[in-house]
């Protein structure tokens, strides 16, 4: 985890690598540090381009889907919502 973790001060912006780090921790059912690094990532300073972001918030509520409550994928959703309002 510390190599992720140190990776994501460089790569954050590097989807297939924060894809991989999020796969790494949602292996090990370490819920509470990957909701950690989808926030960490989506934050508005990543770097990460608009196609990029919504490719994360997919993530995100995918895993709120596995992991989550109903209340955790619904606030996820809006979330999402309020970024990409284009979306159905």
């Amino acid at each position: 985890r510390n190599v992720f973790e140190a990776g994501l001060k460089h790569y954050a912006s590097e989807v297939p690598f924060v894809l991989q780090y999020l796969d790494f921790l949602s292996s090990f059912n370490d819920d509470n540090n990957t909701r950690v690094v989808f926030e960490k990532v989506l934050a508005d300073d990543s770097g990460l381009e608009r196609s990029q972001a919504l490719e994360i918030w997919n993530k995100f509520v995918e895993f709120e889907y596995s992991r989550g409550d109903l209340s955790a994928i619904q606030k996820v959703e809006k979330r999402r919502a309020q970024n990409f309002p284009e979306l159905p």
